[in-house]
């Protein structure tokens, strides 16, 4: 078992051709709010690119 966390990365920006980059596989995730540091999501996935993936878009793009 692999036993790491890797670097914070942005969420990508869809409408600019952006991929999400996250593991396909089981795993640990936290969304934050870049701006505020909000939590915006934590948990375990059995495939975190695909729980990423499921974020609503109105929590992603949200300026507020």
């Amino acid at each position: 078992m692999i036993v790491r966390w890797t670097a914070w990365k942005r969420f990508p920006d869809a409408f600019q051709g952006e991929s999400l980059e996250a593991p396909i596989g089981p795993g640990v995730y936290e969304f934050c709010h870049t701006e505020t540091g909000e939590l915006v999501s934590f948990g375990s996935a059995a495939n975190v690119a695909e729980a990423l993936s499921k974020v609503p878009a109105q929590v992603q793009f949200n300026s507020s």
